[in-house]
């Protein structure tokens, strides 16, 4: 990658922030000359079992006619759409606000429509999050990226745009990728080195060259304290599932002292964790300007020289590379069963195939297949899709026994999705809150009644 043309953005509005989260947007528009003319969007119209959070409903500034127009595709369609982009996409960058969340829905939202997960591990994937903050900490007099309502300092688009362009964020997937084009337009012209990094380690050769260099500087942004920095070295060449295992020391760091005993003091202040090589990280040399303006009593040499001899220490290395080989190979405690995790890795042959021809077959073969994967959860998510699109082939018992599934998930306390409990919950404390208009409000209230009557008679939701 030599410049921006060669990246795309991506952005998606979502039915809820966690759990079985929906789509309701996908946006998608390349950074060239013209992008504004370049954008593609596709709404998605939520199946009739998948209650959007009041807080989605609000945010978004929809209603349930919206929720049902016309040009919303279904569920199932807006996920082959999705898909179809996903693996048309030419440039080698992806850029994602914030990636950690933005794939993690891509994939759920795959994986609830039987498409494989990771169609994006072959691209270079940029988090516009860590731009930002990275113009911060080189140039903290231009810009805060300060809430005046919370009182804190934040990397949210919304917070980004009022400072940068004088509006608020828009909710629109395709509209929010151009924001965020924008406003990195104009942070360019402030900070034009971080661009010419981004160039830089694009290039895999260069970022293992950079990953490797014995003292690196990150740069972080407190919410209560604005930006500072983080000093972040490399231990060892460590290729494991495509992470590298970093070291970071705390701003507060005193360097004063001889070189043995700091060594001996960072063993017991240091942060062990692992990044992906995969993704662009902003990271700046410990020869940078930034570097000294925030460590004004940086003594030269002897920080490189503490962290040469730390790496040297190879009791020291075994014992953290364990120590994180058992932290992130132990199965994480789930919070539900019925979704897809991103380290559930891809189908198995058998789903691969069985999906492939799902997909490819009439709505007859498809529903003779949803009984032919070996994860459950992906059997139960082809009866939903038949149960949403191709009913018409199902018979009144298997539609019955795939309804009351699905109701059964909005009666629990608890689920992956919005149940009609914590619709409620939710809709109070959206309802009670100053900050949202009449408008808003009178759009919950219909749709509260719409949830509450779907709720009172459970056959409104094949009529939907």
């Amino acid at each position: 990658m030599t410049n921006s043309n060669n990246i795309t953005y991506i952005d998606t509005e979502t039915t809820q922030l966690h759990g079985r989260v929906g789509i309701t947007e996908y946006g998608e528009v390349p950074d060239v000359e013209n992008f504004h003319n370049q954008k593609i969007l596709k709404r998605i119209k939520p199946n009739s079992t998948t209650i959007p959070d009041p807080v989605a409903v609000a945010v978004q500034n929809t209603n349930l006619e919206d929720l049902n127009a016309p040009d919303r595709v279904s569920e199932y369609e807006g996920a082959k759409f999705i898909d179809y982009r996903l693996k048309s996409i030419k440039n080698p960058t992806l850029a994602f606000h914030n990636n950690k969340f933005d794939l993690m829905v891509l994939n759920q939202n795959a994986f609830a429509n039987l498409f494989p997960p990771h169609r994006t591990s072959n691209k270079l994937i940029f988090e516009t999050m860590d731009y930002f903050r990275a113009a911060i900490a080189l140039r903290p007099d231009k810009f805060q990226f300060y809430n005046t309502q919370t009182g804190k300092h934040s990397l949210s688009l919304n917070t980004i745009c009022m400072e940068l362009q004088n509006e608020e964020e828009k909710h629109h997937a395709d509209e929010d990728c151009l924001t965020t084009i924008t406003s990195k337009h104009l942070a360019d012209k402030i900070v034009p080195e971080i661009n010419s990094l981004i160039n830089y380690v694009s290039i895999e050769a260069n970022r293992f060259e950079l990953l490797d260099s014995p003292l690196l500087m990150k740069p972080t942004l407190s919410n209560n304290h604005g930006p500072s920095t983080q000093l972040v070295s490399r231990l060892s060449n460590y290729d494991w599932n495509n992470w590298d295992m970093m070291i970071t020391i705390p701003d507060e760091f005193d360097w004063n002292g001889e070189v043995s005993e700091l060594v001996s003091e960072l063993k017991s202040k240091v942060k062990i964790s692992v990044m992906k090589t995969k993704g662009i990280v902003i990271l700046f040399p410990n020869n940078s300007n930034t570097f000294k303006k925030h460590y004004a009593n940086y003594p030269d040499g002897k920080i490189e020289h503490v962290i040469k001899t730390l790496r040297q220490d190879d009791a020291y290395i075994h014992a953290k590379k364990e120590e994180l080989r058992v932290k992130y190979s132990k199965p994480k405690e789930r919070d539900f069963s019925d979704i897809y995790y991103n380290e559930d890795g891809f189908h198995s042959a058998n789903d691969s195939y069985i999906s492939k021809l799902f997909h490819d077959s009439d709505s007859k073969t498809k529903n003779e297949l949803c009984n032919q994967f070996e994860d459950h959860r992906l059997g139960m998510n082809a009866k939903i899709i038949m149960l949403h699109n191709y009913r018409d082939v199902m018979t009144n018992k298997d539609i019955q026994n795939v309804l009351d599934y699905e109701l059964s998930e909005l009666e629990k306390p608890e689920a992956s999705r919005v149940t009609f409990e914590s619709f409620m919950k939710s809709f109070d404390e959206v309802n009670s809150d100053p900050k949202w208009s009449k408008e808003v409000i009178d759009n919950l209230n219909e749709y509260k009644a719409h949830v509450l009557a779907l709720k009172a008679n459970p056959k409104l939701f094949l009529e939907v």
